[in-house]
């Protein structure tokens, strides 16, 4: 996955829980310098410091890690769209389409 587009969604998440990059990275035990390195995607990380982040966002990794993700053919048109949503609207999104899949069968 590109550092850049992890970076994006890291900080997306970081600010839509209304987390400090400080807060995040004394959590992260880390310096707030390298949170924000890795915000920016300057910087990678490890498992254990991926671990700790979703964990003090509670986002899942897969959600961070999305760009490798690939979508079925004719999907390419709605990543885009997800992509600019919150992890907030995220999880309205995959129960909306829940409902659509249980209303199918």
């Amino acid at each position: 996955m590109d550092r850049t587009q992890f970076g994006k969604l890291l900080n997306e998440a970081r600010l839509a829980k209304g987390v400090t990059v400080e807060a995040l990275a004394e959590a992260c035990d880390v310096s707030a310098a390298y949170m924000q390195k890795i915000l920016s995607g300057k910087r990678g990380l490890g498992l254990d410091l991926l671990l700790k982040i979703c964990n003090n966002l509670t986002v899942s990794p897969q959600y961070l890690l999305q760009g490798d993700l690939c979508l079925p053919d004719g999907g390419e048109d709605i990543r885009p769209l997800v992509d600019r949503l919150t992890p907030h609207e995220r999880r309205l999104l995959k129960e909306v389409l829940k409902s659509i899949m249980k209303a199918r069968d």
